[in-house]
């Protein structure tokens, strides 16, 4: 029965994956905190079938907590300006404060997510990315998060300049043309 006893303990034994405390805290840690990568791509996977491109890509997002005056007064300025097409708002229930034709000129200067999820909280709202005013800036490239940018009311106008904006094209008239 002794030696029965003993080859089950070390049956035991040898079927556990042996790991030091700090393996084990950091495991737990990764499923309780996942990184802001998976995150935002799982959000924007099971929210919009999207992944984070390969090129370039700026995702500025705007959810509804937090100062809702000021993160309207944020996407009033990203409408009025220069189109950027490597930009991507992503947005909440504000959008609906803003009046349609402010709605149509984001739309038209920048591409937009609208988290339609019934609400709040939305699914954007629950997002734990590291933005302590709850908005920010993510910069990403080859499909993964280069940067998070985080900014407030009084640092929006800062972080926007750090948005790409396209090319203008400038036409010279050709002279002697009869156009």
């Amino acid at each position: 029965m002794r030696n029965l006893f003993l080859l089950s303990c070390a049956l035991l034994l040898l079927g556990c994956d042996v790991q030091s405390p700090d393996t084990v805290v950091a495991a737990a840690e990764e499923i309780d905190n996942p990184d802001p990568q998976t995150i935002f791509q799982q959000y924007l996977r099971t929210g919009f079938q999207q992944t984070i491109p390969e090129a370039e890509h700026w995702f500025v997002v705007i959810p509804s907590f937090g100062c809702k005056g000021c993160n309207i007064e944020e996407l009033r300025v990203l409408s009025q300006g220069p189109k950027r097409s490597q930009v991507t708002v992503v947005a909440a229930h504000l959008l609906r404060e803003l009046a349609a034709p402010e709605r149509r000129r984001l739309a038209q200067v920048t591409r937009l997510l609208a988290d339609t999820t019934l609400g709040p909280p939305t699914q954007l709202d629950q997002l734990q990315l590291p933005f302590p005013a709850y908005t920010g800036i993510i910069q990403t490239r080859n499909g993964k998060i280069q940067k998070c940018i985080p900014f407030d009311k009084a640092g929006y106008p800062a972080a926007f300049t750090k948005l790409p904006a396209d090319a203008t094209v400038i036409r010279k008239p050709v002279y002697g043309s009869t156009q």
